[in-house]
């Protein structure tokens, strides 16, 4: 694992409408080396920019990083961390030089992702959505064992400036400006389309039921371990998470948009 993704926040915060007011407030209270997702799509665009730029000085003052919902350009010129998004979004031409994915269907249905020999993980081996299969898979081997979120992460304030600095300090192999890519998926394909897409993190919901989405299947703690535990790159929790659940969860690294506001 490229040592990029091993400097991830544990905790990461997601911007959003319903707790703008509150944001300010609550970047002051996050623990230094916190991660910030600013997403605000409901801005006209010159309100977006004004208000990124704003929570962009903070994220620096109280040494977060920061990744915008938006293009690599936008954030190369926005003057951020990284980039948030769906697996077709991502720009991954620079990483496709480096890994190269092969996706395919297994015999039990379920969906295999093969990185190259070169790469610490030979298998990605998802397992089936319910009703679809029967198998129970296989993982590469040295991944099987690791639990969600097998990588430690700093907690604690970081020595030479924020998690944006320790980022940009370990630029990923063919990557310009060591821009961090965090992918959103659902379901284990959308995993696989995130590797293929050369994401860094990847986020997986809804883990738990969510305000913003009531009634909306859920993935649950048990089979988002399983998921993450199988997956050659970090997987942060999102969906219903709080620090409570976090804990007792043993959610490793989580977000939230109104759990931590």
């Amino acid at each position: 694992m490229p040592l990029l993704s091993l400097l991830l926040p544990a905790m990461w915060l997601v911007t959003d409408e319903r707790t703008d007011a509150l944001l300010d407030a609550a970047l002051a209270r996050l623990p230094r080396g916190s991660g910030i997702i600013f997403r605000h799509y409901h801005l006209p665009p010159a309100e977006r920019s004004a208000r990124l730029e704003h929570i962009r000085v903070l994220a620096r003052r109280f040494g977060h990083l920061l990744v915008l919902a938006g293009t690599e350009r936008d954030a190369r010129r926005a003057g951020v961390d990284g980039t948030y998004g769906a697996p077709a979004r991502l720009m991954h031409r620079a990483f496709n030089q480096h890994h190269k994915f092969r996706s395919c269907r297994a015999k039990d249905n379920s969906y295999v992702t093969r990185l190259t020999p070169d790469s610490d993980d030979a298998t990605l081996h998802l397992p089936s959505p319910p009703g679809r299969g029967r198998g129970r898979g296989s993982v590469a081997a040295g991944s099987a064992s690791r639990p969600a979120g097998y990588t430690p992460l700093p907690t604690s304030p970081l020595k030479g400036g924020g998690a944006g600095d320790a980022v940009k300090r370990h630029r990923a192999p063919g990557r310009r400006a060591g821009l961090l890519r965090l992918a959103t998926a659902h379901s284990p394909q959308e995993m696989s389309a995130a590797l293929r897409a050369g994401a860094d993190a990847i986020l997986l919901s809804p883990v738990f039921a969510t305000r913003s989405h009531p009634g909306a299947a859920v993935l649950g703690a048990v089979r988002w371990r399983l998921l993450a535990a199988r997956s050659p790159v970090p997987v942060i929790a999102l969906g219903g998470v709080d620090p409570h659940r976090a804990r007792t969860c043993g959610l490793t690294r989580w977000a939230a948009i109104d759990g931590l506001s």
